[in-house]
């Protein structure tokens, strides 16, 4: 199952507590995950995974049902792409499994 967190903000605390900045990071990573800016290479990934969780999904995301199609979700990466790039409104980010290399999450 695909496990969607909406992120607004990402901060992130190294071992004494200090906040480190995430503005200009291409990608986050710990010893299992990668947290990655959003991706056209990694669409249908995302899109398969909706697909594939949409009735867990739904009843917590009312956008689901509206991005079931492939036109839907490649314009939704774009804005989503865009987003990140110029750093304004939801900063979507792509949670990659190191080991597979599988989307895990967004």
């Amino acid at each position: 199952m695909l496990i969607i967190i909406e992120l607004f903000y990402v901060v992130w605390l190294d071992v004494e507590g200090m906040l480190i900045v995430t503005e200009g990071m291409k990608y986050m990573e710990t010893e299992r995950l990668k947290l990655m800016p959003p991706s056209m290479g990694l669409q249908p990934q995302l899109l398969e995974a909706i697909v594939e969780s949409q009735s867990e999904l739904s009843v917590y995301l009312p956008w689901v049902p509206f991005a079931l199609t492939e036109e839907e979700s490649i314009e939704d990466m774009k804005r989503a792409i865009h987003k990140f790039d110029s750093f304004e409104g939801e900063l979507r980010h792509l949670i990659i499994e190191k080991r597979s290399g599988r989307l895990v999450g967004s």
